[in-house]
């Protein structure tokens, strides 16, 4: 991959739900699920539109871009595989504020990131998600 150059970004403070919560909650009862990821889904609106307000993100892009999610955690309880399952959350939340036109291959290139626990990234101690929107340089 080509050397990433950053269009836009934002921060969802506190942690997203894991995939075993979604599980937890879809078994439970359906529209405890459904409620639980329309609830992310309008924190991380809410985030999109302070960074849009603040200038850190367009209103839209045009481009195929790459999105980078750094997950900062602030313990060691969650693996990395349930942490990032939140992706789902976060490119919806994309589309529909009108940020992304759509998930797909055709606009979003690739996801990479990264989760850090505090043991090993003293950044960790304060727990949040940070978006890049990159395109290629």
């Amino acid at each position: 991959m080509e050397p990433l150059k950053t269009i836009g970004r934002f921060e969802i403070p506190g942690k997203l739900p894991s995939l075993n919560q979604v599980i937890a909650k879809n078994r439970g009862n359906t529209y405890a699920g459904n409620k639980m990821k329309q609830d992310t889904e309008r924190q991380i609106a809410l985030c999109i539109r302070v960074a849009q307000s603040k200038g850190d993100l367009a209103k839209h892009y045009d481009d195929r871009v790459v999105l980078v999610i750094d997950w900062y955690e602030h313990e060691n309880r969650r693996d990395a595989d349930n942490i990032k399952s939140a992706n789902k959350f976060i490119l919806d939340a994309l589309v529909k504020t009108g940020v992304l036109t759509d998930d797909g291959p055709k606009f979003v290139r690739d996801i990479i990131g990264a989760v850090h626990y505090p043991m090993y990234d003293n950044q960790a101690r304060i727990q949040r998600v940070e978006v890049r929107i990159c395109k290629e340089a």
